[in-house]
């Protein structure tokens, strides 16, 4: 059962990586971009609940002024999906090592206990503290970059959203 949990908590893991990342979960404070059929594009901002605060739709005549723009600005919401995605699973990692220590407890199976000096379970636990605090704080800045990005963008292409509302 202790290993089932193991296998069972790492594919749930994946499984909201991939749901958030790829499905039409909008990242908080991000855009996103969506084509409708007739040769128009909707811009969408979004507030921190991942709600759609302000949309605009831009025609195909105007894309045609700035399409190195759009271009980038889709690019842009597909990377802050993922990074949102990412964040997430960090944080859902947080929450396995202490039901894994309870599961542990509760369990009738005792799983070997390895044999490491408590020097160095707790070099190994600063270590694995360290490089998580670390790949956490690199997203969070990462993600605020994107953010930055993306106002960047909408700020260059303000012109052809006002043109078309």
């Amino acid at each position: 059962m202790y290993k089932a949990f193991h296998f069972l908590f790492i594919i749930l893991i994946f499984i909201v990586y991939h749901v958030v990342s790829f499905g039409d979960t909008p990242a908080p404070f991000g855009v996103g971009v969506k084509e409708l059929g007739d040769q128009t594009m909707r811009v969408e901002e979004y507030n921190w609940k991942g709600d759609t605060v302000h949309q605009t739709v831009i025609s195909w005549k105007s894309q045609e002024e700035k399409p190195e723009e759009l271009t980038y600005l889709w690019v842009n919401e597909k990377q802050l999906r993922q990074m949102y995605a990412a964040l997430i699973s960090c944080i859902l990692l947080l929450f396995y090592f202490p039901l894994s220590k309870l599961i542990s407890l509760k369990s009738t199976i005792k799983e070997r206990d390895p044999r490491l000096t408590p020097f160095w379970k707790g070099v190994l636990f600063i270590l694995g503290t360290g490089i998580y605090t670390a790949v956490l704080i690199n997203g969070i800045v990462h993600y605020q970059e994107l953010l930055d990005e993306a106002t960047r963008l909408l700020a260059e292409l303000e012109p052809l959203m006002h043109q078309d509302e």
